[in-house]
């Protein structure tokens, strides 16, 4: 039985029918193939119905925002808890973090959205948490993305006023991607994770991305409270009144050649970047240009720069992907560079010329000077 649509507001589904008869009577004349008329409805009262869809059983799940939970339908209640955040303690019509928002995978509920994490009535509308990317405890994996141009404005300590770019509240794996131009702004203390922040207990795994250009008054580029795992990364340009690039307050992985900071400085909290991670000594112009630009592919990215210690600084192998974010083939060099984007090779250009016979008797019949970049080497010809 195909599925049936359904409409919805605040407090009531409406069930529609396919009526194919009906449609062939409408005007004009062969002209539509289906008609839908209201075949059943479902009173649910006031619990401000955000979204709906069905499961592979065609059973429909509803975005119970009042209660703060999802919710399902049956013949002799109102609605049907199903699932509510960890972190709401209690159903109750109160709206407490304005769940808004549902994504089926494989015919079941895996993601849910909602403005902050927050667990008291109308609190999420001044502790809005997760400016671009909100993960409340799915499992989520971001590969090849660009996460930019997100900001918190106001916040609460614990939820709001972190992680203007992505608020992880669960595993999540970012690769090959660029998380840049986010900030928070509390207007205090607690402004935290302009770029990422990982919460508690859970486990973040970023590989080969690029994280400049995000702003907060602590952990520019990242706050986390959580394990990390952070290998051929380069976290550098971010800005904060302290720790600019990342605030760690948890376990961290790294020591797997990525890069910190600029000018000497790493601008890092709570770890030692390792043996094999870099520290770049120049400033941040000498390592990536700054302009989030269309650099080929479909998102945004920084390219590196012409002799950025980034180049060919990680070695080619497993951990180094086939391609970078844009999908240009890893590695352009002798090895594999750190972060989203690999540097693109210039490709040798060759001019032979013939000088005439008035040419200085110090040079060959035939010079030949090849061009690799802005580099000009003088070759004698064979």
């Amino acid at each position: 039985m195909p599925m049936q649509p359904q409409t919805a507001w605040r407090s009531q589904t409406l069930v529609h029918h396919n009526l194919p008869a009906v449609a062939a009577k409408l005007e004009p004349p062969g002209t539509h193939d289906a008609c839908y008329l209201p075949h059943r409805l479902y009173v649910t009262g006031d619990i401000d119905i955000h979204e709906l869809t069905y499961d592979q059983h065609q059973a429909v799940w509803i975005v119970n925002t009042r209660f703060s939970c999802l919710c399902t339908l049956d013949a002799e209640h109102s609605f049907v808890p199903r699932w509510r955040p960890p972190f709401v303690s209690a159903l109750a019509p109160e709206d407490r973090c304005h769940l808004n928002g549902l994504a089926m995978v494989a015919g079941r509920p895996k993601y849910a959205t909602a403005l902050g994490a927050t667990d008291h009535a109308g609190e999420w509308r001044e502790n809005k948490a997760g400016g671009g990317v909100l993960n409340l405890g799915g499992t989520m994996t971001l590969t090849n993305s660009t996460v930019s141009g997100n900001s918190i404005i106001g916040g609460y300590f614990g939820f709001g006023g972190y992680g203007g770019g992505i608020w992880n509240f669960g595993p999540l794996t970012l690769t090959n991607s660029t998380v840049s131009g986010n900030s928070t702004d509390f207007g205090g203390s607690y402004s935290r994770g302009g770029g990422v922040y990982n919460r508690s207990s859970s486990t973040l795994t970023i590989q080969n991305s690029t994280i400049s250009g995000n702003s907060a008054r602590e952990g520019g580029g990242m706050r986390n409270d959580g394990p990390l795992t952070l290998a051929r990364t380069l976290v550098s340009g971010n800005t904060a009144a302290s720790s600019p690039e990342i605030s760690n307050h948890s376990s961290i992985v790294a020591d797997n050649h990525n890069l910190f900071g600029h000018d000497g400085t790493a601008g890092v909290d709570g770890f030692t970047p390792g043996p094999t991670d870099v520290v770049p000594s120049g400033p941040l112009s000498t390592i990536l240009d700054t302009t989030l630009a269309p650099n080929g592919g479909p998102t945004p990215t920084h390219a590196l720069v012409p002799g950025s210690p980034a180049i060919d600084a990680s070695p080619d192998d497993a951990d180094c992907p086939t391609t970078d974010q844009r999908g240009v083939t890893r590695p352009q060099g002798a090895a594999c560079d750190i972060g989203a984007v690999e540097a693109d090779e210039v490709p040798a250009t060759t001019l032979c010329s013939t000088l005439g016979d008035d040419r200085p008797p110090s040079l060959l019949d035939q010079d030949i000077f090849r061009f690799t970049g802005a580099k000009l080497d003088r070759h004698a010809a064979l």
